[in-house]
């Protein structure tokens, strides 16, 4: 009876203990590059986001601006009068709002204290452009100045950052 015979590993199979230390060496080098680049990338999402609820926040007083031009051109135009107790976004006096982290605007009843704290301020202006034939009302350009304060390290100083948006609006 024939049995198959076990072949031995010559000295040339496997990996050396160098081979393997060398080996683990390259990934370590590796996997620390990718350790830094998540921290780099963590903090650009981070600006990021301040950035985008900046946009966010301007964009929500535009809008609000340009809702309160259309319901006074729609009331002048029925022969009322329109009176805005606050935030006359028309006004001789620039409009300052805060709002949250969030984007939203603060919230004294809120439980939550990130719906208390104040992280944007909008300061809306408004210049009359003129009028323009053939058309109700003026137009006017209404500039939204969003500020902000991030910090660039856990114990690094803040930084103010600013988002400006600007609308041309017709106003009655």
């Amino acid at each position: 009876m024939n049995l198959p015979r076990i072949q031995r590993c010559g000295p040339e199979s496997g990996f050396s203990l160098v081979e393997l230390l060398v080996a683990a060496f390259i990934m370590a080098v590796g996997l620390l590059g990718l350790a830094a680049l998540e921290t780099v990338s963590l903090k650009s999402n981070t600006r990021a986001r301040g950035y985008n609820t900046a946009v966010l926040v301007a964009s929500q007083v535009l809008d609000a601006a340009e809702t309160q031009a259309r319901q006074t051109i729609q009331t002048q135009s029925q022969g009322g009068t329109v009176v805005y107790p606050t935030n006359d976004y028309f006004g001789a006096v620039p409009v300052v709002e805060q709002f949250t982290f969030r984007g939203a605007h603060l919230n004294a009843n809120s439980a939550d204290p990130v719906d208390k704290t104040t992280f944007f301020t909008a300061s809306t202006t408004s210049v009359n452009a003129g009028n323009y034939a053939g058309a109700i009302g003026r137009l006017v350009v209404v500039t939204t100045v969003v500020t902000f304060q991030e910090a660039l390290s856990n114990s690094g100083p803040l930084v103010t950052r600013t988002v400006t948006l600007t609308r041309n609006i017709n106003h009655a």
